[in-house]
């Protein structure tokens, strides 16, 4: 009877074509991945490696074998949690692409209350980029996904309209602008959707304002707490610093500032995505 561990030390010595490594990377002895090697190689009747002194080769029917190696072992893991989630009493899945600052800022209070309202839906989180959402959806590594832009080749409508302020550092409220702009470096590129749109203007309006790439929203917020620059960020995001005042919301009047959404996206209308959302947008809503 095939072994899934046979198979699991031939996709990594296939990868390296070095038994010794493989044997490293597995942590097993060189013999045992021999051995793994070998019994496959009998149990289906063909040679995957061809071997040339020290050396080992894939042989074509090994690299012919490797997709469905893979297949075979992603299908035994997926059927392993399967099982380990009916053991804890979960019937059904979920799972949701997130962006970082959703994952952080908003996901956290939501699922506390989606999970006690609905504790037969196991919900798996995998925090990726905004931009990386619509290929998690389209591979179906993901059931639903939340950004910070608009997913393509999806069904995706906004659930949240922020406001967009300029968070600047603690006592800045009675400073010009000019004063600001020419003070502290501002923090760019925190957002993946809006800042084409309000750097030109700023750099017109503000000759020689400095600049700072600060990609993520949660350093960017503790830049402007250290005095180290100031952003332009939706409200909710600095809304508890803000009221603590740790951050101060500038009045900015110069041109209108655009509004930040987040977005859901699905490409299956399941009963359970669709609990999902409903939950979410409600939860958003203040409706309990």
């Amino acid at each position: 009877m095939m072994d899934m561990k046979w198979i699991e030390t031939f996709l990594v010595a296939a990868k390296h074509e070095n038994f010794r490594k493989t044997s490293e990377l597995l942590f097993l002895s060189q013999p045992t991945v021999t051995a793994h090697i070998k019994h496959l190689e009998r149990e289906l009747g063909i040679s995957f490696f061809k071997r040339s002194g020290r050396h080992v080769y894939l042989t074509e029917a090994g690299r012919r074998f490797v997709p469905h190696a893979e297949k075979l072992v992603e299908s035994y893991y997926d059927g392993v949690q399967t099982l380990e989630s009916f053991k804890q009493g979960f019937q059904r899945k979920i799972t949701v692409a997130v962006a970082p600052y959703i994952a952080s800022a908003i996901l956290p209070r939501f699922l506390s209350s989606f999970l006690h309202k609905y504790p037969k839906i196991e919900v798996m989180i995998n925090v990726v980029k905004s931009m990386e959402i619509s290929g998690e959806l389209e591979s179906g590594r993901a059931d639903v996904g939340l950004s910070r832009m608009p997913v393509s080749h999806a069904i995706c409508k906004s659930i949240l309209q922020d406001s967009v302020i300029l968070a600047a550092p603690p006592s800045s409220e009675n400073e010009s602008l000019f004063s600001l702009f020419h003070q502290h470096r501002l923090l760019i590129n925190n957002h993946p959707f809006y800042w084409e749109e309000i750097l030109p203007s700023i750099q017109q309006a503000y000759k020689g304002v400095k600049t700072m790439v600060v990609n993520q929203v949660e350093i960017t917020k503790r830049f402007i707490e250290e005095g180290l620059g100031m952003s332009f960020l939706p409200f909710s995001v600095v809304e508890g610093e803000v009221k603590e005042g740790k951050i101060d919301a500038v009045p900015f009047s110069i041109f209108p500032l655009p509004v930040s959404n987040i977005y859901v996206a699905y490409r299956r209308e399941t009963e359970d995505v669709l609990t999902f959302i409903d939950t979410l947008q409600q939860f958003i809503n203040g409706v309990d």
